[in-house]
């Protein structure tokens, strides 16, 4: 037999109504109100419900909270900034050709931080890769002084 009651009140050990404001948003057959209230305080969850009136904005919050939450689950540290910082590489990585043949470790040496040997920063980098020119001709430089 399926479980009927959601995910909040499965977990608070309580009966759930036919009315539950929680049910849309944590169903039966889910198991992220553990996930979320580990990572967020059930009052939290409580003033999100309350105070939001729009449904719609409501559904879209309770979204981003859920997946905020298995981010931060997944990495504790970085959470969803993180996997940010991983798709942006991945997607430079993938796209980015420069045409004087700097490979992908120079690259993400690049984004990091390190200097490369022949002076390139992340500034050039991302004039290269955005098409932003210099007035005088050449890519963007940022001069260390």
């Amino acid at each position: 037999m399926a479980p009927t009651a959601c995910g909040h009140c499965r977990h608070h050990k309580v009966k759930c109504v036919a009315q539950c404001k929680y049910k849309p948003y944590f169903p039966p057959e889910s198991n992220t109100y553990p996930i979320v209230v580990n990572i967020y305080r059930s009052e939290y969850l409580r003033d999100v419900l309350l105070t939001l009136v729009d449904e719609g904005k409501r559904a879209r919050a309770f979204e981003n909270i859920i997946r905020e939450a298995r981010l931060r689950a997944e990495d504790p540290v970085y959470g969803s900034i993180g996997k940010i910082d991983e798709l942006e590489v991945a997607s430079l990585l993938r796209d980015f050709r420069h045409p004087a043949g700097i490979d992908e470790l120079e690259v993400v040496s690049l984004l990091h931080g390190f200097r490369h040997p022949a002076g390139i920063d992340e500034l050039e980098v991302a004039s290269l890769l955005h098409g932003f020119r210099h007035p005088a001709g050449g890519p963007i430089r940022r001069w260390s002084v």
